[in-house]
């Protein structure tokens, strides 16, 4: 009798304790996600802010390598969470399309100042950071995949199909 009560209470505290660790997962992927958002955001402010030369596409080059940084410790982060189940999935889910329109814009705006870095002399440079960049991405999604269903990733997928294009037409337009 006794040890069905202390099984009886271990099998509570373990349950609260995953319960607590899952919110735990789910607001630190949130937001890490939304620190993502923000890197985006900045690399894609700085390139905006850009009118070339060489000196000014070092606070681009700076912001493009926080984006990818940032996206690096989420990903870390990530790889240490469980899979996410119900609420915990669909706010990790909005968190995570959140992403598509300033992730494409600012991929789209490195390409139309790809003309800009070429004649600064730094195209490669660019074009390595975007790569790394898109690197890193694919990392995340790998990541990613891990922490849901096939049914839910299925969700994203257009937005990961249009990242991806925006960032082959970068790459095109750093290449020609």
């Amino acid at each position: 009798m006794l040890f069905s009560s202390i099984t009886n209470i271990g099998f509570i505290v373990a349950l609260a304790a995953s319960s607590a660790l899952g919110a735990v997962n789910t607001r630190q992927t949130v937001d890490d996600l939304s620190k993502v958002h923000i890197s985006i955001n900045k690399a894609k402010d700085a390139m905006d802010r850009w009118n070339g030369g060489l000196m000014g596409a070092i606070p681009v080059a700076h912001s493009i390598y926080n984006a990818q940084k940032t996206a690096e410790g989420a990903r870390a982060n990530l790889g240490n969470t469980d899979p996410f189940e119900g609420d915990d999935k669909h706010q990790v889910m909005r968190a995570y399309k959140g992403l598509q329109p300033d992730f494409i814009s600012a991929i789209r705006a490195a390409e139309e100042k790809a003309p800009a870095f070429k004649k600064a002399g730094v195209a490669y440079v660019a074009r390595g950071m975007l790569g790394s960049l898109r690197m890193e991405k694919d990392d995340f999604e790998t990541a990613m995949k891990r922490t849901m269903t096939e049914e839910h990733y299925r969700e994203v997928v257009p937005f990961v199909n249009e990242v991806d294009a925006a960032f082959v037409d970068a790459d095109k337009a750093f290449a020609s």
